[in-house]
């Protein structure tokens, strides 16, 4: 439960997640004071308060530092991810997108290069920067409630579909990575 975290907790966390070492590193290379400093710049910004000390018993996954955790899955929950990606391929084109291919990796986009942003480049005004997404596991589907008030907002935006962390099936080349450094 959140309510059993504790300060040296989110310290610990802290220093994995920005800076790559443990508590004990930080302090050996005089860095010791920054977690804790940045765990009460984050109970400032959420107007939240952690008890001091440290919860043995509240782990995190050192997923640099420790084996990898693979599972096996049934070819029903990889035609189930299949399918959740056509869903999410219908609804990218439903509002808007256009799906593009870089080599073997596809990618959407809205609002870049479009007629309506070349000619506000021609009247001396900047075009808006786009904002690139990147999905994280499941795929773009879940990201939806995420990308659609971007999209009504008018925003460019290129969305990165990769499929292998969208737990997806790959059937060519790609499922090799160091093949396609030979191309």
């Amino acid at each position: 439960a959140v309510a059993d975290i504790r300060k040296g907790n989110m310290e610990e966390l802290f220093s994995y997640g920005f800076y790559y070492r443990s508590r004990q590193q930080m302090v050996e290379c005089g860095l010791g004071h920054i977690p804790s400093y940045m765990v009460s710049q984050f109970e400032g910004a959420f107007n939240i308060k952690f008890p001091q000390g440290y919860n043995p018993s509240l782990q995190f996954m050192y997923h640099l530092w420790e084996d990898l955790r693979a599972h096996w899955r049934p070819l029903s929950f990889y035609v189930g991810m299949e399918v959740l990606a056509v869903a999410g391929g219908v609804c990218m084109r439903l509002l808007g997108f256009k799906k593009r291919w870089i080599r073997d990796m596809p990618y959407w986009t809205r609002g870049i290069d479009c007629p309506s942003n070349s000619s506000i480049i021609g009247q001396g005004q900047q075009q808006q920067q786009p904002i690139v997404f990147i999905h994280g596991v499941v795929g773009l589907l879940l990201y939806l409630p995420l990308l659609v008030p971007l999209a009504v907002k008018q925003v460019p935006l290129l969305v990165l579909d990769m499929r292998h962390v969208g737990l997806r099936l790959r059937w060519d080349k790609a499922l090799y990575p160091h093949s396609a450094l030979h191309d």
